[in-house]
């Protein structure tokens, strides 16, 4: 989720795996290829909020903890 926390289903299927390919993509704050979060940039913190663009953007775990920061 974007808080972190996996969705249940998928760390029953990530148990199950041989493999885990993670996917990246560029960070939407840095301009780096490696943003493996999403940040939620509306206020609504729902842990299930289908959206996109414009609910979420792509960032890496630096980014996201400055976000998170500046947030407190």
């Amino acid at each position: 989720t974007f808080k972190q926390n996996p969705f249940e289903t998928t760390s029953a299927l990530m148990a199950l795996a041989d493999e885990i390919i993670k996917k990246r993509a560029v960070c939407q704050i840095c301009g780096e290829y490696t943003a493996t979060l999403s940040y939620k940039t509306t206020p609504d913190q729902s842990e299930i909020d289908v959206g996109g663009a414009e609910k979420y953007m792509a960032v890496c775990r630096d980014c996201y903890n400055k976000l998170l920061a500046g947030n407190e």
